[in-house]
């Protein structure tokens, strides 16, 4: 499955501006980081961001002794620019885990006044992007319960490839739950894939269906 990830954008000038901005720096011998615009399929701006990297190794020699060394790497982040009527968000592709430094960068290109906000998608997003197939049911779900009177807190993780509903579950009737994970495997016309939304706001897509899935989800953001 695929990991994306949504970010509003505030912009100190046009989206046209942004982009020459970042298409103006590319990573040289000298610098840092860079930006290359690469092709997607929506024909939409997108980008590979490029940042320099360190990586240790341990070397072990034919006598057996240790030496850690350093070395230098380059790593790579793509994403795309979606523009609404009056919004811009940015997309990240399977988002590494901190994307402070990502952020950072752009920053020192763009300048001041420029913001950035992760998009969380409701339970009504999710409702309503799954309005838009054909057929789905949930086939897991994460999340953390408690119970007061009982003074317990319970991580909860529950599949069924025949479907769940967390409200008909005996042992959920005492907890108070907050669902952070939920998979729901989805049929639209003669194809099938998988979504998962979570709490942070990544969402994952697999299957057939992973393009349709995506248009839904950027469908639904502009909706809002």
């Amino acid at each position: 499955m695929k990991r994306y990830k949504w970010y509003k954008l505030g912009l100190p000038g046009s989206l046209q501006k942004f982009i020459k901005s970042i298409k103006n720096v590319s990573l040289g011998s000298d610098s840092q980081f860079g930006f290359l615009q690469i092709e997607g399929d929506s024909g939409r701006p997108r980008f590979q961001y490029f940042f320099r990297s360190k990586v240790f190794l341990t070397l072990i020699d034919s006598a057996g002794a240790s030496n850690r060394q350093e070395f230098e790497a380059v790593d790579s982040i793509e994403f795309e620019i979606l523009r609404g009527t009056e919004k811009v968000w940015l997309r990240v592709d399977d988002p590494p885990r901190s994307l402070r430094q990502f952020f950072n960068d752009l920053e020192k290109v763009v300048g001041f006044g420029f913001s950035v906000k992760p998009e969380v998608f409701t339970v009504l997003d999710q409702r309503a992007m799954l309005e838009r197939v054909d057929s789905s049911k949930m086939v897991g779900f994460k999340g953390l319960g408690s119970d007061a009177s009982a003074k317990l807190i319970a991580r909860v993780e529950v599949a069924s490839k025949e479907g769940v509903e967390p409200e008909g579950l005996p042992l959920l009737r005492t907890l108070e739950y907050k669902i952070d994970h939920a998979t729901f495997d989805i049929a639209h016309r003669t194809l099938k894939g998988q979504v998962t939304f979570t709490a942070s706001g990544i969402i994952r897509l697999g299957g057939a269906l992973e393009p349709y899935l995506l248009g839904c989800v950027e469908e639904q953001l502009q909706a809002r």
